[in-house]
């Protein structure tokens, strides 16, 4: 079967040959803009202009990214070097992670010609909304709508926000949650208006005392193959709130369901030593409750699905981007 080239790491590339790879694969409309590109009449977007251009010269980028983007499409090498494209935009000595790198591309994309800006618009852009204690909603336009998420914190404060997950799992809508609380001062929380494509940032580092430096935070993290982000809506709007008392009442079930099973593991430990016909009775109420509690939790996942896509708030995941770290599927 047909597939796209890969790229070759040209030199400690990974994260930039991640991120233009899934710029390729999971937005199509960009790619189909980009390839619609008309510059040859721009005397920078030749292909000799990666030097003096450098970063003044949006086009002479454009020009290299369209041109990777269709090299790609033919598929007619196994694997291709993005290596140019990335001196272009950075320079030599210059490292980035894999967000800086992406907010410098799409700051030289929405600076091209209109219908590639327009794309761009439509694609990435968004609102935050922050929800002040006095005083009306402060609408702050993000050209480039990302979600910065801080996994290391001081977990038991209290506050809602970024938490202690060493070792631990969590879940993506478990810090996206924590993340419209995430707040200082006079904001009472934040929501969005997102774009069709969302990008969202994991920040895993945490400063060492001990060392004297920062350390990135090893934590499981799950991400879901179908996001709900009914969380990031503004909570006052009334279609909203079917959703959220749905949300409210599963997380009251996951938590009966969570000291369900932490009872059953004590008893279970504790009946060890008895006759496996005692044991077992003991044990047949707490698990007949789990298995209640786990179809009211079903049940209630599909309506917040239903709900979620009747409001057009799902989301597929297209790719993840892992630094020291590993991607279970």
């Amino acid at each position: 079967p047909f597939s796209p080239a890969g790229l070759l790491n040209s030199g400690n590339s990974c994260f930039w040959n991640a991120l233009v790879q899934a710029l390729f694969a999971a937005t199509p409309i960009f790619r189909g803009a980009l390839f619609q590109l008309d510059l040859s009449s721009s005397g920078s977007a030749t292909a000799g202009g990666n030097a003096a251009g450098g970063m003044g010269d949006p086009s002479a980028v454009l020009c290299k990214l369209r041109d990777l983007f269709a090299e790609m499409d033919m598929g007619l090498a196994s694997a291709i070097d993005a290596g140019e494209l990335y001196r272009m935009i950075f320079h030599r000595a210059e490292e980035a992670d894999v967000s800086e790198q992406m907010q410098r591309l799409f700051q030289l994309a929405a600076s091209g010609p209109g219908p590639l800006k327009a794309v761009c618009r439509e694609l990435f852009s968004g609102d935050l909304l922050e929800r002040q204690r006095s005083g009306p909603v402060r609408r702050v336009p993000l050209d480039m709508c990302q979600l910065d998420l801080c996994v290391g914190g001081d977990g038991g404060s209290g506050s809602g926000g970024s938490a202690e997950l060493d070792g631990e799992a969590s879940s993506l809508e478990w810090l996206l949650e924590a993340h419209t609380k995430d707040v200082q001062g006079n904001i009472e929380g934040r929501s969005y208006r997102l774009p069709p494509v969302l990008w969202v940032n994991l920040d895993r580092f945490v400063y060492d005392r001990e060392l004297q430096r920062g350390r990135k935070r090893q934590a499981h993290l799950s991400f879901p193959e179908v996001l709900n982000v009914w969380m990031l809506v503004p909570p006052d709007e009334p279609w909203v709130q079917g959703l959220r008392a749905t949300a409210r009442k599963r997380a009251e079930l996951l938590e009966a369901l969570r000291r369900n099973r932490a009872e059953l593991a004590s008893r279970s430990a504790a009946l060890a030593g008895q006759a496996p016909e005692d044991a077992e009775e003991a044990l047949l109420g707490l698990v007949e409750d789990q298995e209640k509690l786990a179809e009211q939790v079903l049940k209630l996942e599909e309506d917040m699905a239903r709900e979620g896509a009747e409001q057009e708030l799902l989301y597929t995941l297209q790719a993840v981007i892992v630094h020291s770290g590993r991607v279970d599927t």
